[in-house]
C-alpha cells in the first residue's frame, strides 16, 4: 500500500485514487493528509477541496470543513454537495436560519432534493413553523420521496 508521502509522486489519478480509498477505509487523517497533498498540486480543484471538507466534516472538524466547502462554492457556485454539506453543518451548529439558506440554495440548483427537503422540513418543525415544515412534506409526496429521513 502506498504511504501518504509517497502519494505526491503518483500520477494524480492515482493520488486521488488512493485519497478517497483512504476515506472509504475511514482513515481519516491519511485521507485528509493525502487530499491536501493533492491541493498543493491541483490548487483550484473544487474536487479536491470538495474532499478535503467531507474529510473534516466525517471527522467533525467542523470549523476545519467549512471554509472548504465555501472555498468549493466560490470556485464552482452550482455545487450542490457543497451547499448541502454548509447546511448540515449549521444545522449542527444549531444556526437553522443559516442552515436553510444553504438548502434553499440546494433546491434553487437541484429543485427535487430530497435530502435538502427532508431537512428543511426537519429544521422548520424544530423551531415551530409547523405550517411550513406540512408543505415541504407534501411536496416531497408529490414528488414520491418519503418524510423523515432528514438530518441523519
Amino acid at each position: 500500500m502506498t504511504t501518504v508521502n509517497q502519494n505526491i509522486l503518483l500520477p494524480i489519478d492515482q493520488a486521488i485514487d488512493h485519497a478517497a480509498q483512504l476515506l472509504r477505509q475511514s482513515e481519516i487523517e491519511k485521507a485528509i493528509a493525502a487530499f491536501l497533498d493533492i491541493e498543493k498540486r491541483l490548487p483550484k480543484s473544487d474536487h479536491i477541496k470538495y474532499c478535503i471538507g467531507v474529510c473534516y466534516k466525517v471527522a467533525g472538524q467542523l470549523d476545519l470543513s467549512e471554509p472548504y466547502f465555501k472555498q468549493v462554492i466560490a470556485i464552482n457556485p452550482k455545487h450542490v454537495l457543497a451547499y448541502f454539506c454548509l447546511g448540515e453543518i449549521y444545522s449542527k451548529r444549531s444556526n437553522p436560519q443559516k442552515s436553510l439558506q444553504f438548502y434553499q440554495k440546494v433546491l434553487e440548483l437541484s429543485p427535487n432534493d430530497l435530502g435538502a427537503m427532508n431537512n428543511m422540513a426537519a429544521i422548520y418543525n424544530e423551531i415551530g413553523e409547523n405550517q411550513e415544515s406540512i408543505n415541504i412534506q407534501e411536496r416531497i409526496i408529490a414528488i414520491g420521496g418519503q418524510c423523515g429521513q432528514g438530518l441523519q
